[in-house]
């Protein structure tokens, strides 16, 4: 299982989930920082990524597809990269737990 951390989001979020052993890409890493959220979804789709996220249209993107990439949906108010991850990476397993049940959308709260 591998992450692709959506643009809102830190590239430090990246090597953070790297470094927790689960591989993961920015959006900068593979040039889809100012790409359409159609184009993110079919490239994590096709590449086979979970959507790390922020932005809420990739959390209804996953009600209305029966198909496509599973989405971590963030619903973390606005802080400091440091409280995000702070936050986050101790929930890592349990994320990964969940996708790998085959939960489509995991919401972190």
């Amino acid at each position: 299982m591998k992450f692709l951390i959506d643009a809102p989001l830190p590239p430090v979020f990246a090597k953070a989930f790297s470094n927790a052993g689960l591989p993961a890409k920015h959006l900068r890493d593979v040039d889809l920082r100012h790409s359409s959220d159609s184009v993110i979804w079919a490239y994590a789709a096709r590449h086979e990524y979970v959507i790390v996220t922020k932005d809420r249209d990739f959390a209804d993107r996953t009600a209305r597809a029966p198909h496509g990439p599973s989405v971590v949906w963030l619903r973390i108010g606005n802080g400091s990269n440091a409280q995000l991850m702070k936050r986050v990476l101790p929930l890592l397993p349990s994320i990964f737990d969940r996708l790998a049940k085959g939960e489509r959308l995991v919401v972190v709260i």
